[in-house]
């Protein structure tokens, strides 16, 4: 995850490492449904699927300021 601005003193990044698995067919209701209310767009289009499972075991971050 980053964040551009054109003022570079407000970059900043975030990275999570760590095992995936992809859950296959449509996406389970609980992840859904936190795509839903997190994103307008998806109340009206869900995502078809699959969806990945990121178990973190390491996160790195940095900023300029």
């Amino acid at each position: 995850v980053d964040r551009y601005d054109e003022d570079w003193s407000q970059l900043r990044w975030v990275q999570l490492l760590g095992a995936v698995t992809i859950l296959p067919g449509p996406p389970a209701a609980g992840p859904a449904e936190a795509l839903r209310e997190r994103y307008p767009q998806y109340r009206e289009d869900p995502p078809p699927g699959p969806l990945l499972k990121l178990v973190p075991e390491r996160a790195l971050h940095w900023r300029a300021t």
